[in-house]
């Protein structure tokens, strides 16, 4: 059983144009104790709400109305956020700099949610420099 101690009380991003999966996202965040900062729905909104606080780390969909998500997830990089993918595509390629991140099929569950995010915290991947 993996232990909700890692995502208690965590900060989390979450970036997603569609709000019906933004809003089970936030809820399921909740449900882990996690602090849920948006969802934020464009990458503009995810930018603001960067301006006013550093989250611990971040789940972002891949396409944003159309847009890719890469140059903000490079941000998270440079900021030092922690963060995986959602895609609802399984053929997206993702940059080299950011090859090594997580993507998280959609639809996901719960359990495969709480996975990813205590892979994610356990270890913080870095990002490649970009």
């Amino acid at each position: 059983m993996i232990s909700d101690d890692l995502l208690h009380g965590r900060s989390v991003l979450v970036v997603d144009d569609d709000p019906m999966i933004a809003d089970e996202l936030a809820e399921l965040l909740d449900g882990f104790d996690m602090s849920v900062l948006g969802p934020c729905r464009s990458v503009s909104e995810a930018e603001d709400m960067l301006l006013r606080q550093q989250p611990d780390c971040a789940v972002l969909d891949i396409s944003l109305a159309g847009k890719m998500s890469f140059p903000f997830a490079e941000v998270m990089c440079k900021r030092k956020v922690p963060f995986l993918f959602l895609s609802g595509h399984s053929s997206i390629i993702l940059p080299p700099a950011l090859a090594d991140q997580t993507v998280l099929p959609k639809p996901f569950n719960r359990r495969s949610l709480e996975r990813a995010l205590h892979a994610l915290l356990d270890t913080a991947p870095a990002c490649a420099p970009v």
